[in-house]
């Protein structure tokens, strides 16, 4: 039975861990002890999974981004300066293609540093490392997206944008890589995306 602790410590080994994937190394992958074919809420430990996966969401040095594949990805605060490099820099693979609605919400989010959405127009701009979200739960009891600056979350966390975003595609793409992906699984390297 693997712990919060056992976690942790793989995911600031690697400095990336993914929630759920078949192929790369997860947290369902490590709790299950192999990989986990379809929905993880159908294994026999999906409880446990969910109980880690809100565990780690939680912790101070841990951040879930749809970096890899689109997917959530945990991402140690080791790698932080690197991803805000890369998601702060406003390229072409993150805004050429956006659609109306996802453009109108991403400058909404920038004129207002914070605001909710639902549906499908704010996972447009997840998956371009647009705004840092993070799912919450209304008291209405439905789930929405809290969208954020990432300059206003790197204040709220203590996050010097230091890197250029060049450095932080390479450090980013090295952890996919030692987890036994490619660098095309990466966003602005997905083929759907101008590059």
């Amino acid at each position: 039975m693997e712990t919060a602790d056992v976690l942790l410590s793989q995911l600031q080994t690697s400095g990336i861990l993914l929630q759920h994937d078949t192929m790369l190394l997860s947290l369902t992958t490590i709790v299950a002890g192999a990989p986990v074919s379809g929905s993880w809420w159908a294994h026999p430990q999906a409880q446990q999974m969910y109980a880690l996966i809100n565990v780690l969401a939680a912790h101070p040095d841990v951040l879930v981004a749809k970096l890899v594949r689109g997917k959530a990805t945990f991402i140690h605060r080791r790698l932080w300066p690197a991803l805000l490099a890369v998601a702060c820099a406003g390229e072409a693979w993150q805004v050429a293609t956006l659609s109306d609605a996802a453009r109108a919400l991403y400058e909404a989010v920038e004129r207002q540093g914070v605001l909710r959405a639902t549906g499908m127009v704010p996972k447009e701009l997840e998956r371009r490392l647009l705004v840092q979200s993070m799912q919450v739960h209304t008291e209405a009891g439905r789930h929405e997206l809290q969208l954020m600056q990432w300059i206003l979350w790197a204040q709220q966390v203590s996050c010097a944008p230091a890197l250029t975003a060049a450095a932080g595609r390479f450090q980013l793409g090295a952890a996919v890589q030692a987890i036994g992906g490619t660098q095309g699984m990466l966003p602005w390297k997905t083929k759907t995306l101008p590059e």
